[in-house]
């Protein structure tokens, strides 16, 4: 309309501010007030211009879904605490997924059989690194003691190793053919400097192992781990004295081929220690030996008939025949009651007999033969067990 005011845009839109307009008592002066609004609008927006009232509403919000939350979460297989803390119904909680846990007991188990080797593997470098710490320190107190270095010491008591010219040439004329393509004076240099080192090797053992007996060694992680071991060395074929303080406890198959290398060192220990070292043999057949299984059946067969020992020494002999009718005959030839061995031999009873001392060995955590611990120490191999004893011995002194 032409001549006419143009309306204000606050007018406009149907707001005033609070001072063209009085509140009811009950609303905030503050708020921004409605002028051409139904009363149903009129009520709602004044409820939002009650301070109190909206703090009170979005309490009451919050309220209401804290506690729809805490209801879930608690009626849930593992609450939110349990799986911040990684526990849950006392067992450790690996993961969660969507609410269901996986322990870490489901993980070991299921990484047993790949985590044991390499588990094995790191007991063995451990106490293989501590045996030469071990070593190295006595060599160096040694040294000390004889106010040298250890280099001097070592030369002093070591390096002076000598092969005789005879002994190089008779190993070079019985293995000539060993050495075909080299001329004699470098194929006798090569026997030398072998033989050399062997002799050289052989005399380190022996000091060593001379320099642990006089000493105080203690192996506190062998120790440990002898506590939690039970090889049962109460059962089983055994030779010595029964009350000796040294028990050897030795795991063996009748096919390998280091067990029957290893049974001369074994015989020499008893014939030195015969009042003070117990030698307890139990059968530990590997699976890639065909024979090995029933070979340690009849093992079992001729302690029941009181022979074990006499049969073990000629199960070790070379070409010896491990197969069931061989074993039948080495039993006629020792003259055992052939058809109780026989028996004997198909019986449950044995074959559960060995399946024991299989299982025992497995818990030792042996995984190879032979293997051998003496008072439920493990050592490495037969070149060590008569330094071990000899130093078991002297601490007892």
């Amino acid at each position: 309309m032409v001549g006419s005011k143009r309306t204000p845009a606050w007018r406009r839109s149907g707001w005033l501010p609070t001072s063209h307009f009085r509140p009811p008592p009950n609303l905030d002066s503050n708020c921004i007030q409605p002028l051409h609004r139904s009363p149903r609008s009129r009520r709602f927006l004044a409820s939002r211009c009650r301070p109190m009232e909206g703090l009170r509403r979005m309490l009451t919000r919050d309220v209401i879904v804290t506690a729809f939350v805490f209801i879930i979460l608690t009626s849930s297989r593992v609450t939110a605490f349990e799986v911040q803390n990684g526990k849950h119904g006392g067992e450790q909680i690996a993961a969660s997924v969507n609410g269901d846990t996986i322990t870490t007991e489901q993980l070991e188990a299921m990484i047993k059989a790949q985590v044991e080797p390499l588990n094995r593997q790191i007991e063995q470098i451990r106490e293989s690194a501590l045996q030469r710490l071990i070593d190295n320190l006595l060599v160096e107190q040694a040294a000390r003691g004889e106010g040298t270095t250890v280099h001097e010491y070592l030369r002093k008591q070591i390096e002076a190793v000598q092969v005789p010219d005879a002994e190089v040439e008779e190993v070079y004329e019985n293995g000539k053919e060993h050495f075909a393509g080299f001329l004699a004076p470098e194929a006798k240099y090569r026997i030398r400097r072998r033989m050399e080192d062997q002799r050289y090797a052989g005399s380190l053992r022996q000091l060593l192992a001379n320099l642990r007996q006089k000493g105080k060694v203690r192996n506190f992680l062998a120790e440990a781990a002898a506590a939690s071991l039970n090889l049962r060395a109460e059962v089983g074929p055994s030779r010595g004295n029964p009350d000796a303080p040294v028990t050897v406890v030795a795991f063996n198959d009748f096919e390998c081929p280091y067990c029957r290398r290893d049974q001369q060192a074994l015989n020499g220990i008893m014939e030195k220690w015969p009042d003070e070292v117990r030698l307890v043999f139990k059968h530990f057949p590997l699976g890639f030996h065909p024979n090995a299984f029933q070979a340690a059946l009849a093992g079992v067969c001729a302690e029941r008939q009181g022979r074990f020992w006499e049969f073990q020494e000629i199960a070790f002999q070379d070409g010896q025949d491990l197969s069931r009718p061989g074993l039948a005959v080495t039993a006629g030839s020792l003259g055992f009651d052939v058809e109780a061995f026989r028996n004997c031999m198909a019986s449950p009873e044995a074959a559960e007999r060995v399946r024991e001392n299989m299982a025992t060995g497995q818990a030792a955590r042996v995984d190879g033969t032979p293997a051998y611990f003496v008072n439920n120490r493990r050592v490495r191999g037969a070149s060590e067990l008569e330094g071990t004893i000899a130093e078991i011995l002297s601490q007892r002194r």
